[in-house]
């Protein structure tokens, strides 16, 4: 190796992660951006968890409504193919409505509702306050 190809290796390379900003005005920029879109998420993931919330608040009104009544309530999630699944509500083992499957998933996270049993259609779940009410 000659002396002008090392100058020439070296002058095509360089030491270190190359630079992602021009200047500090555009690294700023970036990072309000980054910001920017990071309140995006959050303002957006606070408006779903307070529909999931008046839902849940209507979903304990039809369980509550139900008990009252003296019926034995339960909320099924049937089994589905590939990611589809179905959630619905039943009284005394009968079908009675619908409801959001999001919802279901999002409470059993949070452990509010309680599996039950399971058969080959579903698994069947109540809810948390549900149970507190019958020991009661």
């Amino acid at each position: 190796m000659t002396d002008e190809t090392m100058v020439d290796f070296k002058s095509k390379s360089m030491a270190g992660r190359p630079r992602e900003y021009r200047n500090a005005a555009d690294k700023q920029k970036a990072y309000r951006q980054r910001q920017k879109a990071q309140e995006n998420q959050d303002i957006a993931l606070f408006e779903l968890l307070s529909v999931l919330s008046e839902r849940e608040q209507a979903l304990r009104n039809v369980v509550t409504y139900w008990q009252k009544k003296g019926r034995k309530v339960e909320i099924k999630i049937h089994n589905g193919i590939g990611h589809f699944l179905f959630a619905e509500i039943q009284v005394d083992g009968r079908f009675n409505q619908t409801t959001n499957e999001l919802l279901c998933q999002y409470l059993i996270t949070k452990k509010v509702l309680i599996p039950t049993h399971a058969d080959w259609s579903g698994k069947y779940f109540c809810l948390e306050q549900s149970i507190d009410e019958t020991l009661s």
